[in-house]
């Protein structure tokens, strides 16, 4: 009498479960019956006993483990009639099934994982010795492996169809999660090249971290057109910064996409320092849009903080270097002598170089450079004097008898600790 053996699977996935039925059937040649549900109950029959039967006088199960099937009742019904009456149970998981989720009873079983076709021929070798056969048809692995691999894909893309094709027409049946709504977004994109669905959806997240990530992700791919389109809607716009840094720092500044997202970022705002940061960072000192957006973009207190980022980063006092200087001398009198009070106190920048800029801080704003010198009185009194007695950038009265007085007082305190 044959060897007869009850394959168990979800009936929405016949055709796979048929694939490996089918196999299997063709190369033990009769030596094994098997029982596949849609075949062996006909129209009309009571399945039910049909299946009682079955399960009763059977020798071994075969269990098709899908995450699909495991959704099933049947999937542990059948298979625990079996292990209940100590029957051999072959257990043959996907891929996307993992044996540490089974019940308890089933992790304890050795799987198959259908897919691997090492695993298959110790299946085949134990279905062949369960069912006492003279041989083992070993040369079948590959087959099952490969031909059902197929057409269980082809069946994970059907179901992927059926679930996201009804956002297609109706956005609104969107989850409420971003999360989940990023993972229609790619299905649409990459599967169904559908870039004007994906869009729309990409629209409707919420949070701009998540849009950043998707934006990221196509930079990856070299999808720039599609960035274009998107990355307007992305409310919070420091999120765009590590967009804009990998375009820096991949060599891809004179795409047309970095002058537009730099144009993106408020006049004045934080943000654009930090995208000239990163010009700075990659010795792209000599950029027209570095140079540009110093002049344009850049109000006086972000100014002064790309300069000092610039001289404790790089020590490049080169012609950007001065540039800058030239352009914060111009719109704020106040960060220039901030600037230059820091450069001179805190960097490797000359100090004949800084008393050039305070002559012409003089010549601006007579206040600010009274300032500067006053602090220069208690750190270096000689620069001081070159200045302001030598050179005599301070010319309103009022303001050279205040300095007269502070120096008159230092030299007398300076005295007085000599003796």
């Amino acid at each position: 009498m044959p060897y007869k053996i009850f394959i168990s699977f979800t009936l929405q996935e016949k055709e796979f479960a048929e694939k490996i039925r089918n196999i299997l059937n063709n190369s033990f040649d009769g030596k094994i019956l098997f029982f596949f549900s849609p075949e062996n109950i006909l129209s009309g029959e009571k399945w039910k006993k049909t299946l009682q039967i079955a399960l009763k006088e059977y020798d071994a199960i075969i269990s098709i483990l899908t995450p699909k099937f495991l959704e099933k009742p049947w999937a542990y019904i059948e298979w625990s009639s079996f292990w209940i009456n100590d029957k051999p149970t072959f257990l043959l998981l996907t891929d996307d099934v993992v044996q540490k989720n089974l019940v308890a009873p089933m992790q304890d079983t050795q799987v198959v994982q259908i897919f691997n076709e090492d695993d298959v021929l110790k299946f085949i070798k134990a279905l062949a010795i369960s069912a006492e056969c003279d041989y083992v048809p070993f040369h079948i692995c590959s087959d099952i492996v490969n031909n059902s691999k197929i057409i269980y894909n082809k069946i994970l893309e059907q179901n992927e169809r059926s679930k996201y094709s009804v956002f297609k027409s109706d956005l609104s049946l969107l989850p409420d999660d971003d999360f989940e709504k990023k993972d229609i977004f790619w299905y649409f994109y990459e599967k169904e090249k559908d870039h004007n669905t994906s869009f729309e959806i990409f629209n409707k997240i919420q949070l701009d971290s998540l849009k950043t990530s998707i934006l990221l992700a196509l930079f990856a791919k070299n999808e720039f057109d599609s960035i274009d389109k998107l990355y307007q809607n992305i409310e919070q716009k420091g999120n765009l910064l590590p967009l804009f840094r990998n375009l820096i720092k991949s060599d891809l500044e004179n795409n047309s996409l970095t002058e537009k997202l730099l144009r993106n970022f408020h006049p004045g705002a934080s943000n654009i320092k930090f995208c000239l940061m990163s010009f700075i960072d990659n010795n792209k000192r000599e950029h027209r849009l570095l140079n540009s957006s110093v002049k344009e973009y850049l109000n006086s207190a972000e100014l002064k903080n790309l300069i000092i980022y610039d001289s404790d980063t790089n020590n490049n006092y080169d012609i950007f270097f001065e540039n800058c200087l030239d352009v914060l001398s111009n719109k704020s009198s106040a960060e220039y002598r901030n600037t230059l009070r820091y450069l001179f106190f805190n960097s490797q920048y000359s100090k004949n170089k800084i008393k050039e800029h305070i002559i012409r801080l003089a010549k601006q704003n007579e206040s600010e450079a009274e300032k500067f010198l006053a602090e220069l009185l208690d750190s270096d009194i000689e620069t001081f004097e070159e200045l302001f007695l030598k050179k005599s950038i301070i010319t309103l009265e009022i303001k050279v008898n205040r300095l007269n007085e502070l120096y008159e007082n230092k030299i007398k305190k300076n005295d007085s600790k000599k003796y």
